[in-house]
């Protein structure tokens, strides 16, 4: 009750959705089969995920979530993100009449796109980025006003023009060898509740000996190479918005004896 709690200054009520309210969607259009590796460590008797072991590529991929428009994650989620009200606004759109209701035709929320410059070299999920028209810096011309702009296209009565490239957040030292937020190669550990730390064998005992301490069974824990793909993010982002647990309903699949897809 958005406007309730905010106008009537009510007492808010934060509901955390249980974890089993994540569902698998269908599968999401992909041109190509994408899978990542994840060494995850699980709590048996809980079917819990601890922690997982991941490479700058799963990084990017959850890094990426803090980049999406909240109307793009609504289209991608098919109106079911499990966030209340914004559900029931955005799947409120299909009552309106484009011609009559909207200035710009209701169907730019249906492509709402990332940033320019903010799509990943190897993108899982599949949200697409603003593309601009190429830009041209203008030179003062002997004789002419000084005065610099930017323009686009190449049909311009000014002469002298240079073209310009826009700075890349992922690349900001235009190097060959990494192309992400994250320098390649490297290690990270991933907590469940999405709490990411540098990888290093110490921080991992630190976390069993914590784990221990919480009277978890060295017996009770188990460690799994695991493969995902665009599904399992996809049901990630969804968990870390409703939950305070992302990669136990995220990989649920992979948890439970019967289900068990590892790679040597």
């Amino acid at each position: 009750m958005v406007l309730t709690d905010s106008l009537l200054r009510r007492k808010q009520i934060i509901e955390n959705p249980k974890a089993t309210s994540v569902k698998n969607l269908s599968e999401m259009p992909c041109k190509e089969d994408k899978r990542m590796k994840l060494n995850v460590m699980i709590e048996k008797s809980k079917c819990k995920v601890l922690f997982a072991i991941v490479d700058e590529d799963f990084m990017d991929q959850i890094l990426s979530f803090l980049t999406i428009p909240l109307g793009a994650v609504e289209r991608l989620l098919q109106g079911n993100s499990g966030l209340g009200c914004i559900d029931k606004l955005y799947n409120s759109l299909s009552t309106f009449d484009e011609s009559t209701d909207f200035m710009s035709g209701k169907n730019m929320f249906d492509d709402l796109k990332l940033a320019p410059q903010y799509k990943l070299n190897k993108p899982m999920l599949p949200i697409s980025e603003v593309m601009y028209p190429p830009l041209y810096f203008r030179h003062p011309v002997l004789g002419g006003p000084v005065s610099r702009c930017y323009v686009t296209g190449h049909n311009s009565p000014y002469l002298s023009l240079t073209a310009v490239n826009l700075w890349d957040p992922k690349r900001p030292s235009m190097s060959k060898s990494s192309y992400g937020y994250m320098k390649s190669p490297s290690m990270f550990m991933v907590a469940d509740d999405l709490s990411v730390k540098p990888f290093s064998s110490r921080l991992v005992v630190s976390c069993l000996n914590n784990e221990f301490n919480s009277k978890v069974s060295e017996h009770d824990l188990d460690e799994r190479t695991i493969c995902v793909g665009v599904q399992e993010v996809v049901n990630i982002l969804k968990a870390s918005l409703i939950s305070t647990s992302a990669l136990t309903p995220g990989l649920g699949q992979f948890l439970t004896n019967t289900h068990i897809k590892e790679e040597k």
